[in-house]
């Protein structure tokens, strides 16, 4: 009787401690996660994925590329975030084209600036036709990924029209207009081969003597000099101005100072100010030949 108490009570004891690992179990378990919900579920209806979704194309007339964005929520960002990648690798796509295209723009506009220019008739002209007319022409919603993607098409008429007008605006800069040089007065000589070489630099074709005389006309002259300090310093005011056929359309007058430390002689201290005043004039004529002529 004994034995029988002792085995009841034994196993009484081996359901209560197995019953106690259940309840245990349960409370410190994870709960299976539900999937996640896709929060732009409703933005499109179902539709199987498009081919152009997988790969870029460069194919009967039309550049197509496509731009994926993640789902926020917000319906009217995730349609923009994806166009704006959209047309940003189709401007990619097209980019090595347009490069070589411009270089030969450069090269028939005859400037020698071309590594500068080049980023920016590319960045200018192409943004601005990828704009103008480069088409969203479909969305799609991957919910798989919870991604919507965005097809982006443009054709080579509308490149090949952003080119024309990238040429023309090119030939209009200054920069690429045929110069003349005439410098007046004092030390003229000496004052045409810094200014050559000053516009030489900033990419502006310079008309040899006896040339044609059609195009702008850069003139020089010195306005005011003086020297100070027992001939150790020369202080010039050089006046810049930029003609057409019918006016002055641009005009400067520009501060410079040469230094002497060991005995120069006045015309090598005056040299050296009017280094020093094209130097501080550099800025504006860089910029006179980026701007376009009315």
């Amino acid at each position: 009787m004994s034995n029988s108490l002792n085995s009841a009570h034994g196993v009484s004891k081996l359901l209560t401690v197995a019953l106690a690992s259940l309840v245990l179990s349960a409370c410190f378990s994870t709960a299976p996660k539900r999937p996640a919900i896709c929060t732009c579920s409703d933005y499109l209806p179902n539709a199987s994925r498009p081919a152009w979704a997988d790969r870029e194309s460069a194919a009967g007339g039309d550049y197509v590329s496509q731009g994926i964005a993640e789902c926020s929520g917000s319906k009217t960002l995730d349609f923009a975030d994806a166009d704006r990648r959209a047309r940003d690798n189709l401007g990619r796509m097209i980019n090595v084209q347009v490069k070589s295209e411009v270089i030969s723009i450069l090269k028939d506009t005859g400037g020698t600036g071309g590594s500068s220019r080049m980023g920016q008739i590319t960045s200018e002209h192409m943004s601005d036709v990828l704009l103008k007319n480069s088409q969203i022409f479909s969305h799609w919603l991957d919910r798989d990924s919870c991604t919507i993607y965005a097809g982006a098409r443009i054709s080579q008429s509308d490149i090949d029209r952003a080119m024309r007008e990238a040429k023309a605006a090119e030939q209009r800069k200054f920069v690429n207009q045929p110069w003349s040089l005439q410098v007046t007065g004092e030390h003229s000589e000496s004052i045409r081969n810094q200014l050559s070489q000053t516009m030489s630099e900033l990419g502006a074709s310079i008309q040899a003597a006896g040339q044609d005389k059609s195009g702008l006309l850069l003139t020089g002259e010195l306005a005011e000099v003086s020297l100070q300090s027992n001939r150790q310093l020369a202080r010039v005011s050089l006046k810049l101005q930029v003609h057409d056929s019918n006016s002055v359309i641009w005009s400067r007058q520009v501060a410079g100072k040469g230094v002497s430390f060991g005995g120069d002689s006045e015309d090598v201290l005056i040299t050296k100010a009017v280094q020093d005043a094209l130097n501080n004039a550099n800025d504006d004529l860089q910029k006179l030949m980026q701007e376009s002529v009315k």
